[in-house]
């Protein structure tokens, strides 16, 4: 075209025509995809080229085009012409439709979540599919015979590209997992022995940080133990830390401990959710049952939720039935970082020579609701209507205190869906009721474990806890068995645990006495120390003294307790009841601040509970 049109006036004058109008048409075209790139470019969103107001523009500008193109190149000629003509004007009407109904986010992030993943599943059935035809060929093939078939060469990219591209993702994602950590500290004077504590809020010890905790009672019986050192207690840990925030907080050393404990994990389903977003329901359900395996599509999906496209579109809706917040493509692989995380703390004490001590972490189970319960995938609208309609009744026979028939209902929901926390819940308390309480015990633990948005360690982490500490030969605690003999009913309740899982005065009593026996027990300081000296039994009574726990404490403790309940009453369909536990402790609260009641009075938990 370009010679003819050198050669003719007027046909380089129709040229520069035509060169015209598609340069027009394709500005047009380049405005419609504004708002995509609107998406990904931060500073543009001050500027919200997707606006209602820019949709109104943008059909204008459609029509403009268009009559442009066919004045100058009339109507399209075939039928391939015509497929784009519409193609175009289509793309260009839904992109201001979009716009004008502030949908265009939400459709690209539907686009991104299902493109990727159908995308990665058609590579891989492709590639194996297409395996054994392609050997066929190949073995049939005669001497210098070339393969040039469009198929055959898109299998042979697509190979190529699933095995560059999926161990490339795996190192990726292992190499964002690594936690840095100080290789070379200086050593402590002589004369000291120090400790570090890691964790979250349990580890400092709320809700009577900085008083009392875990830490303290451990350093002051390792006192007693070796009274002609100095002991040194660094307590590192944060409310709301993640696991591999409480490690990484080792950074902050100046010093080599002696002993660093360990008592975290509850907050794991706190951190890193948005890559939960809109996994795992719906058009690609399939897609994650079958790529749960796929480093690829776990790399991808983590790099999608960093855009804000993603994070924005989370919303809760606080139902009874509803999704759990970790879907079953991402289950296993936070479960990984979870040990891999734990690992790496292992590893380091190795490689520092210093001694550990791992709590397996606690939480409570008659005293704490489940947040959220899940169904099966599958289920039908029908049946969860039919659940919900199940858990009133159950309500309204626990009102009546119908225990027996309550339980019979809870049962009968649990056969339909064996993992429905609140089921297992009711029937504990049902159970408790009617005097079993270990069949309630089990209960309240698979309520627990069932949870569909944990603030209490699951078992599968708690078994991962002890899995690596088993594998590395380091010491564990055990916070159930700690204060499980201590409770009435063997069951982990109020007596011990406050809420979901901070413990009482008397709970961090019991966890930092188990932790010194452990230290002497296993003598993990003999090796630079010496054997430990044999000290007497503590009562609760003196740990009060010895920390000079008041009433007052008490009472702080308990405010801090009912503030807590009603931000986690946030994460329940039904606030009633966190938020009435929460109104019970800032009621005896009260009543201690006014001297109407004292430890060891109506509710209040005694400081000599000995």
């Amino acid at each position: 075209m370009s010679a003819a049109c050198d050669s003719m006036p007027e046909a380089r004058e129709r040229c520069r025509l035509v060169r015209g109008t598609w340069w027009f048409a394709g500005g047009i075209t380049v405005l419609s995809l504004v708002p995509s790139l609107g998406l990904f470019v931060p500073a543009w969103r001050r500027l919200e080229p997707w606006s209602t107001e820019a949709a109104m523009w943008l059909p204008l500008g459609q029509l403009v085009g268009m009559a442009g193109l066919l004045l100058v190149l009339r109507s399209p000629g075939t039928r391939r012409g015509w497929v784009h003509f519409v193609a175009l004007n289509a793309w260009c009407l839904l992109a201001a439709m979009l716009c004008g109904l502030r949908l265009w986010e939400v459709t690209i992030a539907f686009v991104l979540n299902v493109g990727i993943r159908w995308g990665v599943l058609f590579a891989w059935v492709y590639a194996v599919a297409g395996l054994p035809l392609v050997t066929r060929m190949i073995s049939r093939a005669r001497p210098g015979q070339r393969f040039a078939g469009r198929l055959v060469r898109l299998w042979f990219g697509t190979t190529l590209m699933l095995v560059v591209a999926e161990p490339l993702a795996w190192w990726l994602q292992q190499s964002s997992e690594e936690i840095a950590l100080p290789e070379s500290l200086p050593a402590a004077p002589s004369g000291q022995l120090r400790i570090v504590a890691l964790g979250s809020s349990t580890m400092a010890g709320h809700p009577y940080e900085p008083k009392f905790g875990i830490p303290q009672m451990l350093a002051w019986r390792v006192q007693a133990m070796y009274p002609d050192r100095e002991v040194i207690l660094e307590n590192l840990a944060a409310p709301g830390q993640s696991l591999r925030e409480a490690i990484q907080s080792l950074q902050r050393l100046t010093l080599r401990p002696h002993l660093i404990v360990l008592y975290g994990g509850h907050n794991e389903f706190l951190h890193e959710m948005e890559e939960c977003v809109n996994t795992g329901t719906g058009p690609y359900d399939f897609a994650d049952s079958l790529l749960v395996n796929s480093p690829l599509i776990r790399w991808l999906h983590f790099q999608l939720t960093r855009l804000h496209v993603m994070r924005m579109r989370f919303t809760a809706r606080f139902a009874l039935i509803d999704r759990h917040v970790v879907p079953p493509m991402l289950a296993p692989l936070r479960l990984r970082r979870f040990e891999h995380a734990l690992t790496q703390l292992a590893r380091y004490g190795q490689r520092q020579d210093v001694p550990m001590l791992w709590y397996v972490p606690a939480a409570s189970e008659s005293g704490f609701e489940p947040s959220r319960s899940w169904v099966r995938s599958g289920t039908t609208a029908a049946a969860e209507q039919e659940l919900t309609q199940l858990w009133g009744t159950i309500r309204e026979l626990m009102r009546q205190e119908n225990w027996t028939s309550a339980a019979e209902r809870c049962r009968e929901g649990l056969r339909e869906q064996p993992q429905f926390a609140e089921f297992h819940f009711r029937l504990g308390e049902c159970l408790l009721r009617m005097g079993q309480p270990q069949e309630a015990q089990q209960h309240f633990a698979q309520a627990k474990d069932c949870d569909g948005n944990p603030v209490r360690l699951p078992h599968d982490y708690q078994q991962a806890v002890q899995a690596v500490a088993d594998r590395f030969d380091i010491t564990t605690v055990n916070g159930e068995s700690a204060l499980r003999p201590y409770t009435p009913l063997g069951i982990l309740d109020r007596s011990v645990i406050y809420d979901n899982v901070h413990p009482t005065f008397r709970g961090f009593f019991l966890l930092g006495r188990a932790g010194a026996t452990a230290v002497f027990q296993k003598k993990l300081l003999a090796a630079k120390f010496g054997d430990p000296r044999a000290v007497p039994e503590v009562t609760q009574s003196a740990a009060a003294r010895q920390f000079e726990i008041q009433a007052a404490d008490v009472a702080v403790a308990q405010r801090r307790i009912a503030n807590g309940l009603r931000w986690l009453s946030l994460l329940r369909f039904d606030a009633q009841g966190r938020m009435r536990a929460a109104d019970d402790w800032e009621e005896l609260s009260r009543l201690i601040e006014t001297g109407e009641a004292h430890p060891g009075e109506r509710g209040i938990e005694p400081l000599n509970g000995d």
